[in-house]
């Protein structure tokens, strides 16, 4: 032990020696011999060696210390450092460098072992960006036009038990050169895990960040918008899948298991945009997922669902093919193409012609499908008919069952002239109590001008020498104009040059006193029958009474003739 504390205070001693001489001059005084293989003699005198180069090789530019049994003991170079024999120098006794450093590897590996959670860690005072500090692993082998240079790997390491046995679980990271003119930066992983993740807070990617020789790209549970750490952003670009054939696609998996008593959703897919909602922007969002039932086999369904404005939502889509059951049943509104004149035009079309508005189908031709106002109130039983009301076409109810009578006051009202054709059948109006048949003329009369009533027309046929001609007998009530104007039941007749008569069974008027007739004047052409008439003796008498005879009495403007 006294050997070594004194060969150490001598190496000290001729340290401080050595940096005392010239620079020209290198030396050191060592209490040893110069060759090796010499014991340690302390009895020896001081003896000088002087190095061969501002840097020592050992072996060659070193001097070596050996004990008493020839073990080397130590070295000391020409710069008056001293090195343990057979040993590294402790990692917490190398001190800070001074200038830059480039250690030559050649092909020997170099590996940082470290127990327990202790780190390994460069840092740098310099934030200058045009003196930068770092750490440099390089491949100084120049490329080729054929042949590239891949950097040396930096490696992680962890040990793993495996069930039986500890192993190593090991990532590293190269920058591998594929030709000479690209380099990608390849993170490689072996050990434990057959699913394995890479966890990276924020990675912003300005070039292209390849994926493809992963297994599996595991995303956080979560990425939100709080931080920019946890953001995925595109600015107003477009965040894009690309692939190579019709054979890749995306997919959002549900991994956990199902079992019999619980199936698994989707994911949902979440598309997000902002809204004024009066007072602040809020999140307008619209998400779609599958969602299962229950037991084996189940029900699967597509669901789009809305949340954030209040206003219409509405889901667009070009075309829909649904190879199964389609289901609409959340929506509050079912929209079909609409425009003007729209018309079908394939099969299991159907559209909306906003002019008229009428639905529109395909049949092998356009087709409007027939629809009927809700307020129409059917009655069971009862048969349809076609209503058109400016273009559009609706069904309506007759009033009555198919085969039976109309109801009369279900006729509606004309649009235009209508003819029956009766031939040999008789129309009966029958009533159980005393109803009225009227035919009522509703136009208003004015002062000046009034209506008469609708004439109701009687016709036949006769033959006029030619040819079969009309006969017609036309009854109305005929109207003064002014007021009070007198009304006139009136039958005329135009046809048959033949005498026209009328013929009235028991035809009877109004039986009075030949006193109590009107004023002739005002009374042309009626008759009343009198009671108190004098005999007749000619035809045609001024009538006269205080008789017992009845006579007709007919006004002829100026006086009553008493037949």
């Amino acid at each position: 032990m006294r050997k070594h504390i004194f060969a150490r205070f001598a190496l000290v001693l001729a340290g401080l020696l050595f940096a005392a001489l010239p620079s020209f001059a290198q030396a050191i005084w060592v209490n040893t011999p110069i060759h090796t293989n010499q014991p340690f003699n302390r009895a020896l005198p001081m003896q000088t060696w002087e190095c061969s180069g501002p840097q020592a090789t050992l072996g060659t530019d070193m001097v070596e210390f050996l004990d008493t049994d020839g073990t080397v003991n130590g070295y000391v170079d020409c710069h008056g450092n001293i090195v343990g024999a057979g040993s590294t120098t402790s990692w917490s006794a190398i001190t800070n460098p001074t200038a830059n450093l480039v250690l030559s590897m050649g092909t020997y590996n170099t590996a940082f072992e470290a127990s327990g959670n202790s780190g390994f860690a460069w840092t740098w005072p310099s934030s200058d960006a045009a003196v930068p500090g770092g750490l440099a692993i390089a491949n100084t082998t120049a490329a080729t036009n054929f042949s590239a240079r891949s950097s040396p790997a930096f490696g992680f390491e962890a040990s793993y038990w495996d069930g039986s046995a500890a192993q190593m679980d090991t990532w590293t990271i190269n920058s591998l050169t594929s030709s000479s003119t690209n380099s990608d930066l390849i993170l490689a992983y072996t050990g434990s895990a057959p699913v394995y993740s890479l966890a990276v807070p924020g990675l912003v990617a300005s070039k292209l960040v390849d994926f493809s020789g992963a297994t599996g790209l595991n995303l956080p549970a979560t990425i939100t918008a709080a931080t920019p750490t946890t953001d995925l952003s595109v600015g107003t670009g477009t965040f894009r899948f690309d692939f190579t054939s019709s054979g890749g696609g995306v997919s959002f998996i549900n991994q956990t298991a199902a079992s019999s008593s619980l199936n698994q959703w989707s994911p949902q897919f979440v598309f997000g945009g902002q809204y004024w909602n009066g007072t602040a922007s809020a999140a307008d969002l619209w998400n779609y997922e599958t969602q299962l039932g229950t037991g084996a086999n189940p029900t699967t369904t597509l669901i789009f669902r809305h949340s954030g404005s209040t206003g219409a939502a509405y889901a667009q889509f070009p075309n829909i093919e649904t190879p199964g059951l389609a289901n609409f049943s959340g929506a509050s509104d079912l929209y079909t193409p609409t425009g003007a004149g729209a018309a079908g035009t394939v099969a299991g079309d159907l559209k909306f012609d906003s002019t008229n508005l009428n639905y529109h189908g395909f049949t092998g031709q356009d087709s409007i499908v027939a629809v009927f106002p809700a307020t129409t109130n059917p009655t069971t039983s009862d048969c349809v008919k076609w209503a058109v009301v400016s273009g559009q076409i609706y069904l309506a109810d007759t009033g009555a069952a198919c085969g039976g009578a109309t109801l009369w006051n279900n006729i509606g009202n004309p649009a235009g002239d209508k003819t029956f054709s009766m031939t040999a059948y008789s129309t009966d109006f029958s009533y159980t109590s005393s109803g009225e048949f009227r035919w009522d003329d509703t136009n208003p009369a004015t002062n000046v001008a009034a209506n008469p009533t609708p004439s109701l027309l009687l016709s036949g046929n006769y033959w006029n020498g030619a040819a079969s001609a009309t006969d017609l007998w036309t009854i109305f009530g005929n109207i003064g104009n002014g007021t009070n104007g007198d009304s006139t039941f009136e039958l005329l007749h135009a046809g048959s040059t033949g005498a026209p008569s009328v013929q009235v069974p028991g035809l009877s008027s109004p039986t009075r006193l030949v006193s109590a007739l009107p004023t002739a004047s005002t009374h042309a052409t009626y008759s009343y029958w009198v009671s108190d008439s004098t005999t007749i003796v000619t035809e045609g008498q001024t009538c006269a009474g205080s008789g017992g005879a009845t006579a007709l009495a007919i006004s002829n403007g100026t006086i009553w003739k008493c037949f």
